[in-house]
């Protein structure tokens, strides 16, 4: 998905990214031809520039060519193996005394991770857009603990050192620098937002009305103990004496969140016939607040993902294109070596003279088998004559046939 372009000019040159790794909606608003056509600019740059653009790409386009593609691969391995040392090292048996291993390879990976974001920083095309970027923030949050720990006196016993090692965990979401499936899924939701917003809202103004509902159903089958300050369920019911699980309205809000989102934990439930029916109309009024934002938010992916898809497919024309090109330009090369004294326009003539003379062989050669194929056939029907004739017998016939015709598998009879 991304590309860089440098606009260069006589006393300064700016690199610029055409579909920034750092601002996902940049992809949406460049078009192939302007890449193309911002692609050829930069043969005009210095060789340094060229360099820092190579390495660029190389680092944040895992697509742009096949060695860029293996790097990424290999960053993702390393990756999935941070976060399964990060959790590994949650274990009760490795929690007081963890391997040396852990420490040697989460050192190896944080060099890894450190030599490439300084790379990307130093080679970036526009240092604004990188502060900015989130994905750049999460790589560095995935290293600060490490040196934190290592540097900090008596770090890894300080409390917020160790809230601040939760950061690891976010290396998970590097994957979406070079996965198509994160970006489009982070799309999805930054122009769906006023959608849910809206199902926010509603799901808010529901559990409002139906834990009041709940609280009020439930005091049918509970009073309030002046004693404890609570509310307890009566003496003639299943849980006689014990507390209600309904407080307050705020209290319900757990209740009716779990229920609202078709989750049932189970752990509060109403007694009451009135407040089994109010849960009834919950989980019910739930699931249609629910299933208008999910609905919003498939067909917005869908629709993020065919126009992906139809972006792939420009791209791809657009490399055959240029792969034409090259090749007209190698003919041109060939044509220039091989008739070196004539003029462009007389090479091409003698190019489609070649060209001629080739498919006129070719259609002698099958004229000639087509006369060898007719003669066989004539000699076939002779032999078939022959064979039909009772006045000839066999050893004549025999006499007949020479070594061609057997050759030949003549007269094709088994």
């Amino acid at each position: 998905f991304f590309f860089v372009a440098m606009e260069s000019s006589s006393d300064d040159i700016e690199l610029e990214p055409m579909v920034g790794g750092s601002s996902p909606e940049g992809s949406q608003e460049q078009s192939e031809s302007e890449d193309l056509n911002k692609a050829k600019k930069r043969k005009s740059q210095n060789p340094f520039i060229r360099a820092r653009n190579k390495i660029w790409i190389f680092l944040d386009v895992p697509s742009s060519s096949r060695p860029a593609t293996v790097w990424g691969v290999f960053i993702i391995l390393l990756i999935i193996l941070s976060i399964l040392i990060f959790m590994l090292e949650t274990l009760p048996e490795y929690y007081l005394d963890p391997p040396s291993a852990f420490f040697i390879i989460e050192t190896v990976v944080v060099i890894i991770f450190t030599i490439e974001f300084v790379g990307r920083f130093l080679t970036t095309p526009s240092y604004k857009r990188f502060v900015f970027g989130i994905l750049n923030w999460i790589d560095f949050l995935s290293i600060l603990p490490y040196y934190i720990e290592l540097f900090v006196a008596g770090g890894p016993g300080l409390t917020w050192v160790r809230v601040l090692r939760l950061a690891r965990v976010f290396r998970i979401f590097k994957l979406g620098r070079y996965q198509e499936g994160f970006t489009l899924f982070y799309l999805t939701f930054r122009y769906s937002i006023s959608t849910l917003a809206l199902g926010i809202c509603f799901l808010v103004l529901g559990m409002v009305i139906f834990s009041s509902f709940m609280f009020y159903a439930e005091q049918t089958y509970a009073h309030f103990d002046d004693d404890e300050e609570q509310w307890t369920y009566n003496d003639d019911t299943d849980l006689a004496g014990e507390k209600s699980f309904f407080q307050s309205i705020p209290h319900t809000f757990w209740w009716c969140i779990v229920t609202m989102t078709t989750v049932g934990y189970g752990d509060t439930y109403p007694i009451s016939p009135l407040g089994k029916l109010v849960a009834g109309i919950t989980f019910l009024g739930g699931l249609a607040i629910i299933a208008f934002p999910i609905a919003i938010l498939g067909s917005k992916f869908l629709e993020l993902y065919l126009e992906a898809e139809a972006k792939k497919k420009k791209r791809q024309l657009a490399k055959l294109h240029k792969l034409e090109e090259n090749n007209m330009q190698s003919e041109d090369e060939k044509l220039a070596e091989t008739y070196p004294f004539f003029p462009e326009p007389v090479r091409k003539l003698l190019l489609w003279k070649a060209l001629i003379d080739e498919e006129v062989t070719k259609l002698e050669n099958k004229v000639e088998t087509l006369k060898k194929q007719a003669k066989t056939i004539d000699r076939a029907l002779q032999l078939f004559d022959w064979e039909r004739n009772p006045a000839m017998i066999d050893v004549e016939f025999v006499r007949k046939l020479s070594a061609a015709d057997k050759e030949a598998n003549l007269p094709f009879k088994s």
